[in-house]
């Protein structure tokens, strides 16, 4: 099986596969927030108001690629979801 490699930039809207990925995000977010969880980014993004520090902190790299690995049937055995700076 040949790999290919899909990149995400923070708030990436260029796959061909956004809707399923951004929608992926907000439904784990909303899942991971009953259960308590909160996002710790008051120090980022000073300037920016609470709704863009919400989605920088949703729609970051790291999140886009577990989305994406969920949307395309996750990793296989053996394989890797890798998020690296680009």
């Amino acid at each position: 099986m040949e790999e290919k490699v899909h990149g995400f930039k923070p708030g990436d809207r260029s796959h061909g596969r956004t809707e399923e990925i951004y929608s992926t995000i907000e439904e784990l977010m909303e899942e991971i927030e009953k259960l308590g969880y909160v996002a710790l980014g008051n120090e980022m993004l000073l300037e920016a108001g609470e709704k863009q520090k919400r989605e920088a902190l949703r729609h970051h790299r790291e999140k886009l690629t577990l989305a994406f690995g969920l949307v395309n049937g996750a990793a296989p055995p053996g394989k890797a979801l890798r998020s690296r700076r680009t």
